[in-house]
C-alpha cells in the first residue's frame, strides 16, 4: 500500500482479530505548526472536510453521536478537571478534555471515545504532553504503545502537542477510541475531535432506493 501526505505522516496498522480477518487503519499525524485559529484552514491542514462533525469541547454538551467515559472516572463527564481552560494546548477556542495518567485525584484516567453507528474516521488534537507511555486503542485494541514516538506529535509544557486522524481503511469501522496512561502522573489535552460517518454501500442505497419504487408503483396502481 502505498500512501503520502502533505505535512503529516502517515503509519499503515493491522490488528488482527480472530484468525481469519484483519482490520485496518491508517493513523496520520501532524505537528503542531498544523494549527491554525481560522478553522477552515485548520480543517485543511489535517485532512478534515464536510463530511465530518467536530466536538470543540467548549461545554459539557457534546455533539449526540459521541459518548465519552473514562477508565479510572474521578467524576463524571462535565464536572470536576475535565476541561482544561488553556488556549495555548486547545485546537479551538481555550478549552479541551483533560485527563492523567494513572490514578490521581481532581483528574479522569483514560477516556473512552464512542462514535454511534461507527465512524469511517476520527481525529483529535492533543496538547500538553509531557511523558512517554500514552497509548491508543481502536475498537478495544491497543494500536499505539507510546503517542511521542509517532512522527510529528512532540512534548512540552503549556503547547500544542499535535494532530492524529485515523481513518478505517475498506469496510472496517471506528466504534471506539481510547486514550491512556497506566503509569501515574502527566496530563494529556486533547481537543477538536472530528469524526466521519460511515458511508452507506452503494449497494444498500441501491436496495432502498428499489423497495422505495416498489412501494411507489403499488400505491400508484391502489390510486
Amino acid at each position: 500500500m502505498s500512501i503520502s501526505r502533505i505535512g503529516g505522516a502517515a503509519l499503515v496498522v493491522l490488528t488482527c482479530v480472530g484468525a481469519q480477518r484483519a482490520d485496518a487503519f491508517t493513523i496520520n499525524t501532524f505537528a503542531r505548526s498544523a494549527f491554525n485559529s481560522n478553522g477552515a484552514i485548520l480543517n485543511a491542514n489535517v485532512g478534515i472536510d464536510d463530511r465530518y462533525t467536530i466536538e470543540n469541547f467548549q461545554n459539557a454538551t457534546i455533539e449526540p453521536e459521541l459518548s465519552i467515559s473514562y477508565l479510572r472516572p474521578d467524576s463524571s463527564f462535565g464536572g470536576g478537571n475535565d476541561f482544561n481552560n488553556n488556549s495555548s494546548t486547545a485546537w479551538d477556542g481555550n478549552r479541551s478534555i483533560s485527563i492523567a495518567g494513572g490514578s490521581v485525584n481532581g483528574f479522569n484516567g483514560g477516556v473512552v471515545f464512542a462514535f454511534e453507528g461507527g465512524a469511517s474516521s476520527v481525529g483529535f488534537g492533543l496538547g500538553d504532553i509531557q511523558s512517554t507511555g500514552w497509548t491508543i486503542a481502536i475498537n478495544g485494541t491497543q494500536v499505539v504503545s507510546n503517542i511521542t514516538g509517532l512522527a510529528n506529535i512532540a512534548t512540552g509544557t503549556n503547547r500544542r502537542s499535535g494532530y492524529i486522524r485515523i481513518d478505517a481503511q475498506g469496510n472496517e469501522i471506528i466504534n471506539t477510541i481510547t486514550i491512556d496512561r497506566t503509569a501515574r502522573g502527566d496530563r494529556l489535552d486533547i481537543d477538536r475531535l472530528a469524526f466521519a460517518p460511515v458511508p452507506v454501500p452503494a449497494s444498500i442505497m441501491m436496495l432502498l432506493s428499489a423497495t422505495l419504487g416498489i412501494g411507489l408503483i403499488g400505491r400508484m396502481r391502489k390510486a
